[in-house]
């Protein structure tokens, strides 16, 4: 605005800084003008050039600017502009000012012309000339700044600001007329030139002007007030205006006047309807404008948008159908919505007092296909103003309240969305490469690990992966699955679940976890939840996945997706007289040699920790029980885990397993005691299993150790129901 770029040039020039804090203020009812008329005008020298008719032709070459630009921002703007209005006024107004049918323009620059006539005729008395001045600033003290609250369609907080300050500089940081007192200063204050203080007065003289227009003997607001009253808009009036304002700023002087023709059609309509019907409505029409106007349609297409909503408006059977109506025009013509964001980050549409307006479900069902309200749904948010794409969900109900990452959007923020259904093809092909990192330094792990790849081909899901350094010699390997018919929702990620089944035909998942926007994660299943995965590798045989079930914990869930019987050579199981102090058993065996067919599982054997030594252990006895026993359906269990070993599927047959690796650098005394102890414990443990498991019939006890010349060899004892200790 002229007025405070003006002030603002002069502020520069003295070189103080322009906008400071000021306290908060109060309504404008609270306001007083009273200051202007203690106004100091005794200069004799900037007096006389009132009487100079140069002097006032830059006055109002300033008045007409300023003037130019206050009017838009009120409320005569919209009469001014629209004959719509004009009629709208003539209508319901029973005495409407004479400026209303001719024009304000004209009746403005009377005004001047009356002013300007009397302060000339004062001829060279100069201090008459200033006190005629002087009194038409003042003419306007007591008249009530609500008033002009109420017709400006920003408000006039400013004047509050420096009438509570005395301070031109803070003041000037808000919007008209709080300049006014300041600008009268300034336009008779001798130290600014004299062209610029023309200007200010110009400037005064025009806000004054206004001032009495408005709220005179005669005003306009306590007219057009009652107006409003007639037609049941008088409570919505300071909530609707501002739409009504940035409306015709951004598309057409009638766009405005077709608002708040809907406006008044729906009060005509639901006099006993929501209060904040007018608000919510003149918000998703300005709303629908924004996303057109994103979109590249003219203001002119717009217009005819608005004009449909106005016509629509006449059989409206729900006084928020228009409001939707607005809305339904942005997605389908714009392909896109605007929402606000709220303290909690969810998305809303419109709030006041009484209400929050939420996305409907029913307004999604309608648009968006695939939607089925009461039907949770993963959803694929575009946001247009980021240029990015977020996953949320739709919990099921009569609303939609999604919930904007923090780094996307702040409270108070509009964004604009664009709203599909996420598919599980679209949240697969949409899913980013995933690195991982061995920190916690896990043996017979690799230290990178990538997943690369996600490729969905009916239900069957793979994932391609690569990791370095390789692991028993394999580089890149691929996890496949049966990806799950319908997408989830958890921890405020999109989730697909890949089930696929171990060796042992036991069922497994893994989750996939991404919301569009942040990094790719898996999760594992451990019993009915899901834990984070940290880190996983592939030998061949072993997925070997750490996981983390809790804070500061991470473990190691090894899953066979190959036989661990192609790990080793055996040879032949053989009867064996066992030379040592055992009983409970029936029978038993002996393999002479067992040899680790690769070098990791020499390694685990011979150098692993106490759980690699099991592990292997378990894994002779797997082969054993398959290969040499013959037995059907066998499934080993985690070594670690409490209970059986192995077992077989029908529950017929359990087995414990363990493996002695210290032996080999015992005596030949030593092995015998501590094979002698292991056997015992196994055979112990196999009589509580029988005890847990009616069902079974036979145990195996497999002991497998490493032999005085470092040989891994296998005792195998044949433990019959029940067991039967001294």
């Amino acid at each position: 605005m002229v007025v405070i770029t003006l002030i603002r040039i002069s502020v520069y020039a003295s070189g103080t800084r322009l906008c400071v804090s000021t306290p908060a203020t109060s309504g404008p009812s609270v306001l007083s003008l009273s200051d202007l008329s203690n106004l100091k005008m005794d200069n004799s020298t900037v007096n006389a050039d009132l009487a100079n008719l140069t002097y006032w032709g830059s006055v109002s070459s300033a008045y007409t600017t300023s003037f130019a630009q206050i009017i838009p921002n009120t409320v005569i703007g919209f009469f001014d502009k629209s004959a719509e209005m004009r009629s709208w006024a003539f209508e319901n107004i029973p005495s409407p000012p004479p400026w209303l049918s001719t024009g304000i323009v004209g009746y403005m620059d009377n005004e001047l012309a009356f002013l300007r006539g009397n302060v000339l005729a004062a001829g060279k008395n100069a201090t008459l000339a200033a006190l005629t001045v002087k009194g038409f600033a003042a003419s306007v003290v007591g008249y009530p700044l609500a008033a002009l609250d109420y017709a400006s369609m920003n408000g006039v907080t400013a004047i509050k600001t420096y009438l509570q300050t005395g301070n031109i500089i803070a003041a000037v940081c808000a919007t008209y007329p709080s300049q006014l007192g300041a600008l009268y200063d300034e336009a008779f204050n001798s130290s600014v030139p004299r062209e610029r203080r023309a200007q200010y007065l110009g400037n005064a003289l025009a806000v004054t002007t206004l001032m009495v227009v408005l709220a005179g003997k005669d005003g306009f607001v306590p007219k057009f007030q009652d107006a409003l009253n007639r037609v049941g808009l008088a409570d919505a009036w300071g909530t609707i205006k501002p739409y009504l304002s940035r409306i015709g700023s951004a598309v057409s002087a009638r766009a405005p006047m077709l608002t708040f023709a809907i406006l008044e059609k729906l009060a005509h309509k639901f006099p006993q309807g929501p209060s904040w019907i007018a608000g919510f409505t003149s918000d998703r029409i300005d709303s629908m404008a924004e996303v057109l106007h994103m979109k590249g349609f003219s203001n002119d297409e717009i217009e005819q948008r608005i004009d449909r909503l106005a016509r629509a408006a006449n059989s409206s059977p729900n006084p928020d159908d228009i409001a939707y109506g607005a809305d339904g025009i942005s997605y389908d013509d714009g392909g896109g919505i605007r929402m606000k964001v709220d303290k909690q980050q969810r998305l809303w549409l419109y709030s006041a007092a009484d209400t929050v307006q939420y996305m409907k479900a029913s307004f999604l069902q309608g648009k968006v296909p695939g939607f089925v309200e009461g039907e949770a749904t993963s959803l694929k948010v575009t946001y247009w103003e980021k240029g990015v794409t977020v996953y949320h969900h739709y919990e099921g109900g009569k609303y939609w309240m999604g919930t904007v990452p923090g780094d996307l959007a702040k409270p108070g923020d509009q964004v604009t969305l664009t709203i599909q259904v996420l598919t599980r093809d679209n949240f697969v092909k949409d899913l980013r490469s995933l690195t991982l990192g061995n920190e916690y330094g896990m043996r017979w792990m690799s230290n990178i690990v990538q997943l690369k790849s996600f490729v969905l081909n009916g239900d069957d899901l793979t994932i391609g992966i690569s990791q370095d350094p390789a692991v028993a010699g394999i580089s890149d390997f691929t996890i496949k699955g049966t990806a799950a018919e319908a997408l989830g929702f958890s921890r405020g990620d999109t989730t697909l679940d890949l089930g696929f089944t171990d060796v042992f035909g036991r069922p497994r998942s893994l989750r996939i976890y991404f919301d569009g926007y942040g990094p790719v994660s898996l999760g594992i299943s451990v019993g009915t939840r899901f834990s984070s995965v940290s880190f996983l590798a592939w030998d061949g045989t072993r997925l070997s996945i750490a996981y983390v079930p809790s804070e500061g914990v991470t473990r190691v869930a090894t899953i066979y997706l190959a036989s661990p019987s192609l790990l080793y050579d055996m040879g032949e199981l053989h009867d064996y007289q066992l030379p040592y102090q055992v009983q409970g058993y029936s029978r038993s065996l002996m393999i002479d040699s067992v040899v680790p067919n690769r070098e990791l599982e020499k390694t685990m054997a011979y150098h692993g920790s106490m759980s690699d030594v099991g592990r292997i252990g378990a894994e002779i006895a797997y082969s054993v029980a398959k290969d040499k026993l013959g037995l059907k359906d066998v499934v080993m269990n985690e070594p670690a885990r409490p209970g059986a070993d192995l077992f077989t599927k029908d529950g017929k047959v359990v087995m414990q397993a363990r493996m002695l690796q210290r032996t080999a650098d015992a005596s030949i005394g030593q092995i015998k005691t501590d094979i002698e102890t292991e056997l015992k414990g196994l055979i112990e443990q196999l009589g509580t299993d029988f005890d847990n498991h009616h069902e079974v019939t036979t145990g195996f006890a497999i002991l497998s150790y490493i032999d005085i010349e470092g040989s891994i060899k296998t005792i195998v004892l044949e433990v019959p129901t029940p067991v039967t200790l001294p």
